[in-house]
């Protein structure tokens, strides 16, 4: 009798410690759930070179801010330099929003520098041609600006700071993509380019 009872007694001690050994592997703290986000936010780093963490910090958390505004820069340039191509009118150019702090014109181009640099850059063109594959070139050219900025970084940085290529690489392909979005301005005027041979008669939309 006193035998069975131990057995019991025993059993029930290892059923108590495999139902707490469950509950062990299926509980998940914050700081669980914070170390394995932080330790997949820096695989990438780990995987292709040791690198600092304020060198890490800056370049994912302050580095992509400029890179968004070079973008939109470069964004425009694109439009610009393809519009030259297709002999559009280029009739202004804006760099930043708000209170001007310098303008001047040259070759009856309207140059404007704003205070508010986040805000980008405006192009003003002027009618743009019938001709299909030249408008779809001047649409274009704006995504063609956004990966032309992201080589252009690959090429004047050193090897030593590929982290903020890939940084820079990864901020101009979303850029990218996001104005391919048929949602998006330039997005709508190529795929109606694409499959109707139809854009606007009221050149790039902003």
């Amino acid at each position: 009798m006193a035998d069975a009872i131990e057995r019991a007694c025993r059993l029930t001690g290892a059923a108590q410690r495999e139902k707490q050994n469950k509950r062990r592997q299926v509980s998940v703290t914050p700081t669980d759930a914070m170390l394995v986000i932080t330790t997949f936010a820096r695989m990438p780093v780990i995987m292709m070179g040791s690198v600092s963490d304020g060198r890490a910090v800056a370049a994912f958390l302050v580095l992509p801010i400029p890179t968004v505004v070079a973008n939109l820069i470069a964004h425009e340039l694109g439009h610009g330099f393809f519009a030259i191509l297709a002999r559009v009118q280029i009739k202004g150019f804006r760099i930043g929003g708000g209170t001007p702090i310098a303008q001047w014109c040259w070759r009856n181009v309207h140059f404007k520098l704003c205070w508010a640099l986040w805000k980008g850059a405006h192009i003003d063109l002027g009618e743009l041609p019938n001709s299909r594959w030249k408008q779809l070139m001047v649409y274009a050219g704006g995504v063609l600006g956004n990966l032309a900025f992201s080589i252009a970084v690959w090429l004047a940085l050193p090897r030593s700071a590929w982290l903020e290529c890939l940084v820079v690489t990864a901020v101009s392909v979303a850029c990218a993509l996001q104005n391919l979005i048929p949602g998006a301005p330039d997005g709508n005027a190529i795929w109606r380019l694409v499959w109707r041979g139809v854009a606007s008669s009221k050149g790039i939309e902003q």
